[in-house]
């Protein structure tokens, strides 16, 4: 994905609109005034993010490693996938907040370089992880709980949920197919996808029934790899790789929240 705004720009940028809006009003002593929106954070270098908010007086800027990378050739490691001012993740240039207010700044990382929200540092200097952060992401080989899951024959039983509440927000990785597909109710471009363990099959599912729900395909699975063609479907194989949500009990479905996709 290219980057709309070059990070020299983005400086550049950020530096004229903070001078032209501070003659507009008068800030408080407590107050500052965001130097960018939500849509010219996205994608530039996590860093340069953190610089600039502080740069403007806000206090509390944490940083969020997302572990979301396979091969880092859709997103670049460090680029910012989205900034969340107390949990609320759109907002414009020149908005005027509390100095004090909460401010995450997620960025694309690979897995070994997840960490949890960082505490806010001093302006110019790097935030630090936490060396206990980074969580393993569980497979069938370093997992035999996740082993055992995926081998499970009743996708109702009580072991799914069981699954989804002691794993809950970790990553999963595993083979996987597309079973079934559809639009999300009157959505064009964004679908539910049904994930079978293991490869596809025509008339034999076995294992939990998992599903991404509401997800648009080029922008939510993070694909990489190909099929031959330019689509994704039914009977696709692939590497999943995601995030546990929840188990939907009437259903009987397992949802995840893709991470990343490559076909097999």
């Amino acid at each position: 994905m290219l980057k709309r705004i070059i990070t020299a720009g983005l400086v550049l940028a950020l530096t004229l609109s903070v001078a032209a809006c501070g003659s507009d009003t008068t800030l408080a002593a407590d107050q500052a005034r965001m130097p960018a929106s939500s849509a010219d954070f996205k994608d530039e270098e996590y860093q340069d993010v953190v610089k600039s908010l502080q740069e403007v007086g806000f206090a509390h800027v944490e940083t969020k490693a997302l572990g979301d990378l396979i091969s880092g050739w859709l997103n670049s490691p460090g680029s910012v996938k989205e900034v969340e001012i107390n949990s609320v993740a759109s907002f414009e240039q020149g908005e005027v907040f509390q100095r004090d207010v909460t401010i995450v700044v997620s960025y694309h990382s690979f897995p070994d370089d997840a960490e949890e929200p960082s505490e806010s540092a001093p302006p110019h200097e790097e935030p630090s992880a936490s060396p206990d952060a980074a969580e393993e992401v569980l497979t069938v080989e370093n997992s035999p709980d996740l082993a055992a899951f995926l081998a499970l024959t009743d996708n109702c039983s009580a072991a799914n949920a069981e699954f989804a509440t002691k794993y809950k927000d970790r990553t999963i990785a595993f083979d996987g197919n597309i079973s079934a597909m559809q639009n999300h109710g009157s959505y064009k471009t964004r679908y539910d996808f049904l994930i079978a363990p293991g490869d596809y099959s025509e008339t034999t599912i076995t294992g939990p029934s998992f599903q991404f729900r509401d997800v648009d395909p080029t922008l939510d699975l993070n694909l990489t790899g190909s099929n031959g063609s330019d689509t994704i479907g039914v009977g696709d194989n692939l590497q999943i790789t995601a995030q546990v949500d929840s188990f939907d009990s009437t259903p009987c479905q397992f949802i995840l929240e893709p991470v990343s996709t490559e076909f097999r």
